[in-house]
């Protein structure tokens, strides 16, 4: 999975993104979305934020092994 960093000249904050204020809005996008934050070419957004350093400590988060589908209310599951 690659790993892009946001397009050059955009300023970020400590935790590696931008201010919302700094977000590409472009006219012909949706409302108040950035696509372009990663490049025109881009496909996976803020997916490139997860290097594989990341994920494996993502793991340690892991308790009971329980699966859910992401467009089901977490509430569903009491989360």
């Amino acid at each position: 999975m690659p790993n892009r960093k946001p397009i050059d000249g955009i300023d970020l904050n400590e935790n590696g993104i931008p201010p919302f204020e700094a977000l590409p809005m472009r006219k012909e996008d949706p409302y108040l979305s950035a696509w372009g934050l990663y490049g025109d070419d881009d496909e996976l957004g803020t997916l490139n934020r997860l290097s594989g350093n990341l994920v494996v400590k993502a793991k340690e988060e892991i308790r009971n092994g329980t699966r859910f589908v992401a467009l089901v209310s977490c509430r569903r599951f009491g989360v």
